[in-house]
């Protein structure tokens, strides 16, 4: 009880040092608490899962395209009573929108799925009420608890009937169900998501026969396998148990497929696969993140023994008398460790406090996720940091409080060398990892990408495909403002589809876009040849893939058509014949390579698209979405009027580079305050050493630069070994980041030299302020000073 007395009233002693400590350590343990649940958080993505390290997702290519995270809905019966499966389920999911009515209420629906029991007992999904069982009834609907209450209010709506509305003119095709249960919502940590449940029998149930039977990836299918599974093994069987149910099926042989186990630990880590549930995030920015949070934990953990060692060689007269007086060196190492703690836990429930009322703040950083402080871990973590600190400090402090010396001695300001220098190390890396996260968006949004996605509308059209589109497309093209429109089955961001050209010597795989004639003036894409036009089809290729053929053919053959195949015969093959080349552009994300491409220009006699493209003025987007939403409301009547525009839509691309940039800067400026702080106090705990040093100079003649450069040189050194200590991590580290992306911006020198600069900057003005206020003092009070 002594040493806990003792112990606050040399804090309350030490003010200035005191607060600069239990700042610098608020401030890092509050950041690294919300980073390390953040990452925490996505890291236990679909871990409700029964089985979760054995459980895995059926993804498809074709040869050595892009996989899909869909598959063949075969696989449903394929599967069936293969000894290594545990258990399995098949569900479907399409881009339909549509809005679900009752009692002259609606909610609008952007994610149904379609599925069965199997379905809620491998994700684990309750019913609040109703039955599991009840999903096997044809035309039934399971609702969300959110829906139920947007329906019904607090009524039950088990056994109620609700109507799937896509368009008013066309009563045909909407569809009634009757309400199953409602599902508690959880989808929180899992990277399925969907807002409404349909049975696959019924109404929908032709449909999802008919997709058993063709090579499409219409469904997604997970399994859980028994232990010490042959993973390869069974991949290898997959062709040949899909054979009798889809060998004969038209399209590709299924020697074309490729299907893969995709554990499913790595699904919410995937991004870049097609037709995904839900947008995956990168690890690797989650790891830069998580290296953030531990750098800037660090920092503070530095800054905190700096300020320790400080208080206690400050202290260090009061030590000496405590062992005069017969203290024992354990009583006097007790005293000062119990300082510690009370800094630690007061430091510990500040950052708390921090975090719950910047709930608002980090729902902003975080795009809607905050820390749950009824999560356990989160405490864990409390913990774990709290007794770390402490630890670290207090053998620090045991070291030191044993020392024999009797005489003040500097050897305790000696040991805060190295934490200046890796405090120092750490702001260096930060600042220019900052500097080059910076200059990588700044390539991204100035990257040329071949084509123009500003002033360009994308309008969706819910419902069966028909050549209503068509007419909505002559209505909006008069409107004024708008310069050109175009339908289009896929567009740039959007995801693409595979295809091989087999010949007689080589697969060649590429991507292809179905689109109207007019989306070449529409995003503004050059087209560098023209051999031939068809009104009907034409096949327009890139640069890249005109580059590729040219390498075996002439371009006689490339226009046409002339590949030989080794089954020219089959009726599956389809004439390739080119019509025109345009040149590269970037159809993906700039973590992609562009590659061979394809567009099939399709004319609107036989085939309807599911999108309208639209280019319009600049400075012109209120009117001409007015003038599309009244157009769109008298020719698809049902559906919302909801436009996504492209630039918007390619930005989300990087929204995670985005955010990691401006997390990384907020984040490096706190590392930079708090080293500052330590180095601030230091410094002027050490120009408050050497007070009368500095007065006898003054009264020998030494100028004030003199005397200021005399108490920089030795700290400004130590800056500048922990700037270059950090350039060579700060580098590898740079490097190993950009290979994320095909195309990306160069490490320049100027990073860091820019980064020195700032970072000598930053040591000069903190240390040169106790400098300079010592040098000017009157040398007669310094050398009064005690």
């Amino acid at each position: 009880m002594i040493n806990l007395k003792l112990a606050i009233r040399h804090l309350l002693k030490d003010k200035f040092f005191v607060t600069v400590n239990l700042v610098g350590l608020t401030i890092a343990m509050a950041v690294a608490l919300v980073i390390f649940a953040f990452v925490r958080y996505h890291n236990s993505f679909d871990r409700h899962v029964g089985g979760f390290d054995r459980t895995y997702r059926i993804i498809s290519r074709i040869d050595n395209g892009t996989f899909w995270a869909s598959t063949f809905s075969a696989f449903d019966k394929a599967l069936k009573d293969q000894p290594e499966i545990e258990t399995y389920t098949t569900f479907y999911k399409n881009d339909e929108q549509f809005d679900l009515l009752a009692r002259e209420k609606q909610v609008r629906i952007t994610d149904p799925v379609y599925g069965d029991s199997r379905f809620l007992k491998f994700f684990k999904i309750n019913l609040k009420s109703g039955d599991v069982s009840s999903i096997e009834e044809p035309n039934t609907v399971l609702l969300s608890e959110s829906t139920s209450r947007n329906l019904f209010g607090d009524e039950n709506p088990v056994g109620k009937m609700v109507q799937v509305k896509y368009n008013v003119q066309e009563e045909a095709q909407n569809r009634n169900c009757r309400v199953g249960g409602v599902w508690e919502e959880n989808q929180e940590n899992s990277h399925l998501k969907y807002d409404l449940i349909f049975s696959k029998f019924g109404h929908y149930e032709q449909t999802l026969n008919q997709i058993d039977r063709m090579k499409v990836y219409g469904a997604y299918v997970f399994l859980t396998l028994y232990d010490n599974t042959d993973v390869e093994a069974l991949t290898g069987r997959f062709n040949s148990l899909l054979k009798p149910l889809i060998g004969d099926a038209q399209g590709p042989p299924l020697e074309a497929f490729e299907s893969r186990l995709q554990p499913l630990r790595e699904v919410h880590f995937s991004p870049g696969m097609i037709r995904d549930i839900s947008v995956a995030v990168r690890q690797s920015h989650l790891n830069i993140l998580l290296i953030v949070g531990l750098l800037l934990f660090m920092t503070a953990l530095f800054n905190f023994l700096v300020m320790d060692v400080t208080i206690r060689e400050s202290n260090q007269k009061q030590s000496r008398i405590m062992q005069i007086m017969g203290s024992s060196r354990s009583r006097i190492w007790l005293y000062h460790l119990w300082r510690v703690k009370i800094l630690v836990l007061i430091g510990a429930f500040l950052a708390i406090m921090i975090i719950l009322f910047s709930s608002g703040l980090i729902s902003d950083f975080f795009v809607g996720w905050t820390v749950d402080f009824g999560n356990a871990a989160f405490w864990g973590h409390v913990l774990v940091l709290s007794v770390l600190v402490i630890l670290v400090a207090g053998v620090s402090d045991l070291r030191n409080v044993f020392k024999r010396e009797k005489a003040l001695s500097t050897d305790g300001m000696k040991s805060l060398f190295p934490l200046l220098l890796f405090q120092f190390a750490i702001v260096a890396g930060l600042i220019a990892f900052g500097l080059l996260l910076n200059k990588q968006i700044d390539f991204i949004r100035d990257k040329d990408l071949g084509y123009n996605p500003e002033n360009v509308a994308i309008i969706r059209v819910s419902g069966p495909r028909n050549e209503k589109i068509k007419v909505l497309k002559e209505e909006v093209l008069k409107i004024p403002g708008v310069e050109h429109a175009a339908t289009a089955q896929h567009y740039p961001g959007f995801r693409l589809q595979d295809l091989n050209l087999e010949t007689d010597n080589q697969n060649i795989p590429f991507k292809f876009a179905m689109v109207g004639p007019d989306v070449m003036k529409t995003l503004d894409i050059k087209v560098k040849d023209t051999f031939n036009s068809n009104k009907d089809f034409s096949i327009l290729i890139n640069e890249s893939f005109y580059n590729t053929l040219r390498q075996s053919y002439s371009h006689e053959d490339i226009v046409s058509g002339n590949f030989p195949g080794a089954d020219s015969d089959s009726p599956e093959k389809i004439d390739f014949f080119v019509s025109g080349v345009v040149e590269d552009f970037h159809y993906n994300s700039l973590y992609s390579e562009v590659g061979n491409f394809a567009f099939f220009v399709q004319g609107l006699t036989d085939t309807f698209h599911r999108f309208l493209l639209v280019k319009y003025d600049d400075g012109k987007e209120q009117q001409v979405m007015e003038g599309i939403g009244k157009a769109f409301a008298s020719i698809y009547p049902g559906p919302t009027f909801e436009p996504i525009f492209l630039d918007e839509q390619l930005r989300l691309q990087y929204e995670s580079e985005e955010r990691l940039l401006s997390v990384t800067g907020w984040f490096a400026i706190l590392t930079v305050l708090i080293a500052v702080t330590g180095l601030f106090a230091y410094s002027g705990y050490s120009v408050r050493r050497r007070t009368k040093e500095i007065g006898i100079r003054k009264v020998n003649g030494a100028l004030v630069s003199q005397v200021v450069w005399l108490l920089n040189k030795g700290l400004l050194r130590w800056v500048a070994i922990s700037f270059f200590l950090a350039v060579p991590f700060t580098l590898w580290g740079m490097t190993e980041w950009l290979k994320n992306f095909a195309y990306h911006t160069s490490v320049s020198w100027w990073i860091f030299f820019l980064t020195g600069l700032i970072v000598f900057a930053i040591a000069v003005f903190t240390v040169s302020w106790n400098s300079w206020r010592a040098a000017i003092r009157n040398p007669v009070e310094a050398l009064r000073d005690e």
